[in-house]
């Protein structure tokens, strides 16, 4: 068992580098724009509403949060926009007898399991959580390139997993493809050292 742990060290180690690379692989190239999405819309008090939008990709989700008071004159669709919420995520849902008008992003990516997540909250100030800019927007409206760096610690237990198992199967067949080739090379080099004696005997 001793002499398997530094292969399975080594395996963990590939897995755990190989989830950030996908991770932030699909943060960084992925966009929601023109993207089904699901959306929740609820009433409250005082002419108050609750607005939750998601959208679900392979490698990451986007949710976006808005309480807001005022009139609601687009089509909703009305339910429990908590339903969208996500475990992983830090939205606040608003205090149905006490509301502030705020906005709030979750983003979680990574796959199988989302692994990493970022959030954004807008209201008296604007804060952000989990969130390294690689480079400034370059625009009014847009967001640059940034990548999620909380944990979602359960997510990347798991995906690390996933991808060690992956690299384990990888090494595995990278090891036996170059025996095979080996045995290969040694079989031609045994036929040709066979062959003039061979022809010597014949």
């Amino acid at each position: 068992m001793k002499k398997h742990l530094p292969k399975l060290a080594l395996s963990l180690v590939l897995g755990t580098l190989l989830n950030v690379a996908v991770t932030w692989g699909w943060a960084a190239a992925t966009t929601f724009k023109s993207q089904a999405y699901a959306e929740l819309h609820a009433p409250l008090g005082d002419s108050y509403h609750w607005w939750v939008i998601r959208w679900d990709q392979v490698g990451g989700t986007r949710i976006m949060s808005r309480c807001w008071q005022d009139s609601a004159p687009e089509p909703f669709t009305d339910g429990d926009p908590g339903q969208l919420l996500a475990g992983w995520g830090r939205i606040v849902p608003p205090d149905p007898h006490a509301p502030v008008i705020r906005s709030q992003i979750d983003e979680g990516w990574g796959f199988p399991a989302r692994s990493f997540s970022c959030h954004i909250e807008v209201g008296a100030t604007t804060t952000r959580r989990g969130i390294l800019q690689v480079w400034p927007p370059d625009g009014p409206g847009r967001a640059g390139l940034y990548l999620p760096v909380a944990v979602i610690w359960p997510g990347l237990a798991l995906n690390s997993l996933f991808y060690a198992v992956i690299s384990m199967i990888a090494l595995a067949l990278v090891r036996d493809g170059r025996a095979a080739l080996q045995r290969r090379a040694d079989r031609r080099s045994a036929a040709v050292a066979q062959s003039p004696a061979t022809a010597a005997g014949s």
